[in-house]
């Protein structure tokens, strides 16, 4: 009988050889983390609304267009306020919404599909800062894909550092690792909900599962087979910095399996 240790079972699951099982990072980055806690996410925002809400999709700059030279279709990812998962490919519009056709209660990822440009170190797959937000007030945003002007490039994806377990699965959590700019104390807040379909009072509590209080530089965190989140589950991180303002990024090594193989 061979022995299979934790990480070449990892490599094998990540190799797609492990049936029900699959492998992940949920990455979350904020530059602008003040002293009020804000999720972990490039949007400094986590819309947690009670029913599906119909979203939309817009840039800031005209050529993220369907024959511009920036993003030319995306993709937003995410659950019904049901767990069910979705996925909609949006063909953008430049400065003008576009409409999606699903209504969303979570959008956990988002990133550009398709591009007019050949991204390099300095060109970028899309030209502006892109959008998801709700179409009754224009005002909620879901997910920001940020174009960082100081230099010159989009990070391609949102960063959202909160997730969901969709129906069905269970995740369990590897690892994390907490990158804080140097000389800004930061206290992270790892929160759980054990099941955000719940919309009826009384309701699922928020639960705080762990706090790191006033960390800075590079915070690596192991974690146990302990670390278990069940089907519809929503966890993620809140930040602030004890003063100014300060960047904080996070890094969830997530593996997931099918419920059927637990």
């Amino acid at each position: 009988m061979s022995y299979i240790s934790n990480r070449d079972f990892l490599i094998e699951v990540a190799k797609g050889l492990v049936p029900g099982h699959e492998s992940f990072h949920v990455t979350g980055v904020n530059t602008s983390v003040g002293t009020l806690l804000v999720p972990l996410t490039s949007s400094g925002t986590w819309q947690t609304p009670t029913s599906d809400v119909a979203l939309m999709v817009n840039s800031d700059n005209a050529n993220d267009t369907s024959g511009g030279t920036g993003a030319r279709t995306v993709v937003v990812e995410g659950y019904d306020i049901s767990g069910n998962a979705l996925s909609e490919t949006v063909t953008m519009n430049g400065t003008t919404n576009v409409n999606l056709s699903n209504s969303f209660a979570r959008v956990t990822n988002f990133y550009v599909a398709t591009s007019g440009t050949y991204a390099t170190s300095i060109s970028s797959s899309h030209a502006g800062n892109i959008i998801v937000v709700d179409q009754a007030s224009g005002t909620d945003i879901y997910a920001k894909m940020v174009f960082d002007a100081s230099y010159g490039i989009g990070y391609g994806e949102s960063k959202i550092g909160v997730n969901v377990v969709p129906m069905g699965y269970t995740d369990f959590i590897i690892g994390d690792v907490i990158s804080i700019e140097s000389n800004k104390p930061t206290d992270t807040f790892f929160f759980v909900r054990d099941d955000y379909t719940d919309v009826t009072a009384p309701y699922e509590s928020m639960n705080l599962r762990a706090l790191y209080k006033g960390t800075e530089g590079l915070v690596t965190i192991p974690h146990g087979v302990h670390d278990k989140l069940t089907e519809g589950t929503e966890y993620g991180f809140l930040v602030a910095v004890d003063s100014g303002a300060g960047s904080v990024s996070v890094d969830l090594e997530i593996l997931r399996v099918d419920n059927s193989y637990l």
